[in-house]
């Protein structure tokens, strides 16, 4: 099976790795199945992070993978992280504090305490430990094919792994929503002053934002791999990040592996790694 090959060689390359681990969808609230999932854990008193590589894996024998229009751009990883919720708009973090019955003037003053601490002159507190995603070569489209046919989007089996891997990131981003209800549940039930319940809140906050989240989401294929050039060619590709271009909105990506390749890409999960360890962190 592939999973299983996916599952034993991150295994072996030392991260810690689940098989058909189940996650709640956020937009139909339904239990949702994850092929593979692989975690390391980095910590650097008093940041910490998680880099988790989230696998969705599938035959597609008889079709082949069509990539072209390359892209300089390697991507970024699409982090989950308190600090995101810093900004002036209504977000998530505001709901929550609505929802506990704090007015507008003491959730400005949450956020901006919240801000004063993830945001620094030169950038984010943490931006020196931001990590990229290793390199591989990058395209802008791709085309699902067999000698007969070519699957529209809402028909190829690529993108509705796409769609699930979207959904198994947003799962993650509702875990720490609940991480933070849980930290405004707590301090709101206790016999203090409303003032000391705010303060106890941005604490609380703070030391949450001292730990990111950085998803890697890959789809495993039998199916072959292929660059169409810009002489019209086609030259066999072992693997790619499809780049997925959004209008209004940051990009995302998802890298897209042939099962023949699987070992020799993983193994560039080292540079995260090494990345950590460079810096003195411990991988607990």
């Amino acid at each position: 099976m592939i999973e299983s090959k996916v599952y034993n060689e991150l295994k072996d390359l030392g991260w810690y790795t689940e098989q058909s681990p189940f996650f709640r969808d956020s937009k139909s609230g339904k239990m949702r199945e994850l092929d593979v999932k692989g975690r390391k854990y980095f910590q650097k008193e008093p940041y910490s992070c998680d880099v988790d590589i989230l696998v969705e894996c599938k035959s597609l024998k008889n079709y082949h993978i069509v990539a072209n229009n390359p892209s300089p751009n390697n991507g970024f990883f699409d982090f989950i992280w308190t600090g995101n919720y810093t900004y002036n708009k209504l977000n998530k973090l505001d709901e929550l504090l609505f929802k506990y019955n704090f007015n507008t003037e003491e959730i400005i003053y949450i956020k901006e305490k919240l801000e004063n601490y993830c945001v620094l002159d030169s950038g984010y507190r943490w931006l020196d430990y931001k990590l990229n995603p290793f390199k591989i070569p990058v395209y802008n489209a791709y085309r699902e094919t067999n000698v007969n046919t070519t699957k529209d989007i809402d028909n190829s089996v690529i993108w509705k792994c796409v769609l699930s891997l979207q959904s198994a990131i947003l799962a993650h981003e509702e875990l720490l929503l609940e991480n933070i209800e849980y930290i405004i549940l707590e301090h709101t039930n206790q016999d203090i002053s409303k003032l000391k319940t705010v303060e106890k809140i941005i604490e609380s906050l703070i030391d949450r934002s001292n730990h990111i989240y950085f998803i890697h989401p890959v789809i495993v294929v039998e199916s072959k791999l292929w660059e169409f050039t810009k002489n019209n060619d086609l030259k066999e590709l072992k693997y790619f990040r499809f780049n997925i271009q959004r209008f209004f909105e940051n990009s995302l990506w998802v890298d897209i592996v042939n099962f023949e390749h699987i070992e020799e890409y993983l193994k560039k999960s080292n540079e995260y790694t090494s990345f950590h360890k460079e810096r003195k962190f411990k991988n607990l």
